[in-house]
């Protein structure tokens, strides 16, 4: 694209050179010349300017395309958990966007050769002109001549401007497009759909695990680290700790239960029915969870008609406010610390309103005080509203909180036992 533009810039010197000999031999000749041209270049102008706005068009859902496909890839476990989330975020953002910027690059490109066809026009009609329109004499047939061959040696020259306008509109888009996201980057400035949080499946009694088990392989196929057989329950409505330490296969055992990992053994029953392929993708909506290796979203995908004010009194009450604000559909700000970070994913799950809540080593984050207005006041008011906790942690000092307690040592279930 760079050695077009150049090219293009010397061609356009030689066109203005050329024009200047033609003056010299005859300045009718060089008054049809720039009236054919100027009108030319008119008519370009006005395809490039309509080109340009499409351009721009295509940049803007090009840059929509891949951010929404960035969270894609970055909250595929989040995403796996959410039929909704999945469904949205594909139908509404990633097959909208790519199909819409294939769209306005077909529709500028057309527009581009429209403009260059029009001027290609404009050149024979000049030639035409030249060679029937000046008086027939020999003076004039000999300056018409010169003239004819002027113009035909300056053809390969129009055609590469023309070839090199297209691409100069676009290295202008690019520039300003960087100057856009240079002043922007702080900003919110995109358009959604308000979201609210759509009820999932229910837990009624129990989510039972049956010797289950899970391996790691290294790339030679050698198993490095295996977790269980375990059997363990997660019964509705209750605050459950699974407790260990570093490398016991807690957040492994938690993927299990999310179904985010296949198990290689055992069994798993939600309400008494096994857990297969056919309730799979139902079975994962049970869940919204936090990982340790969480995504942040930067929008409430999957969720319809969320009330601002609800939102603006979640991030209040997780202080927040003073950080991030929501408006047009997403949040302001995500260059937060991890514990603000986790907040707000908290946000979100409260906002999901799911049957059961999945938090890895959530509060490991949080200052003192946030940490234990979680464990002691937010887990016991959630409970209250029939919400089944989950949650992977070290603060043995809040172990009291629990119903009960899960101990993982070395990829097997230590200890069960209800907490006093």
């Amino acid at each position: 694209a760079g050695t077009i533009i150049v090219h293009g810039a010397s061609s356009a010197v030689m066109l203005l050179c050329s024009a200047l000999y033609v003056a010299s031999l005859s300045l009718s000749a060089f008054l049809i010349t720039a009236l054919l041209f100027g009108s030319a270049v008119y008519f370009y102008k006005r395809s490039q300017v309509l080109s340009g706005d499409i351009l721009r068009r295509a940049a803007q859902a090009d840059v929509e395309f891949y951010g929404a496909f960035g969270h894609l890839l970055g909250g595929f476990k989040e995403v796996k958990l959410s039929t909704a989330r999945g469904q949205d975020l594909h139908e509404n953002y990633l097959v909208r966007r790519s199909a819409a910027s294939h769209r306005y690059r077909v529709d500028s490109a057309r527009r581009f050769n429209a403009g260059a066809n029009v001027t290609n026009i404009f050149f024979y009609i000049l030639i035409g002109t030249l060679v029937f329109g000046l008086p027939d004499n020999l003076e004039t047939s000999q300056i018409a001549a010169k003239v004819i061959n002027v113009i035909i040696f300056v053809g390969s020259a129009i055609e590469i401007v023309l070839r090199a306008l297209p691409m100069l509109a676009k290295a202008n888009l690019a520039v300003e497009s960087l100057d856009r996201l240079e002043r922007r980057l702080d900003e919110a400035d995109e358009r959604a759909d308000l979201a609210a949080a759509a009820r999932g499946p229910a837990l009624r009694d129990r989510i039972a695990c049956r010797m289950l088990s899970y391996s790691y392989f290294d790339p030679d196929g050698k198993e490095m680290f295996r977790i269980g057989p375990v059997d363990f329950e997660v019964r509705a409505g209750e605050i459950l700790f699974i407790v260990g330490g570093n490398g016991s296969g807690k957040s492994t055992l938690i993927r299990l239960l999310a179904r985010l990992y296949e198990p290689r053994t055992g069994a798993m029953f939600w309400d008494g029915a096994p857990v297969d392929q056919d309730n799979l993708a139902e079975y994962r909506n049970l869940f919204s969870a936090i990982f340790s290796d969480f995504h942040l979203f930067d929008r409430l995908y999957g969720l319809d008609g969320v009330d601002g004010e609800e939102v603006a009194a979640l991030l209040e009450r997780m202080e927040l406010s003073h950080k991030t604000g929501y408006a047009q559909g997403r949040f302001s700000r995500l260059d937060l610390s991890t514990g603000q970070r986790k907040r707000l994913a908290l946000v979100t799950t409260l906002l999901e309103d799911k049957a059961v809540w999945i938090f890895d080593e959530w509060a490991a984050d949080q200052d003192p005080t946030f940490r234990r207005v979680f464990y002691e006041e937010l887990l016991p008011e959630w409970r209250a509203r029939g919400k089944t906790l989950v949650v992977v942690t070290h603060d043995d000092r809040y172990f009291h909180v629990a119903d009960r307690v899960l101990v993982m040592e070395e990829g097997r279930m230590a200890a069960a036992g209800a907490s006093a």
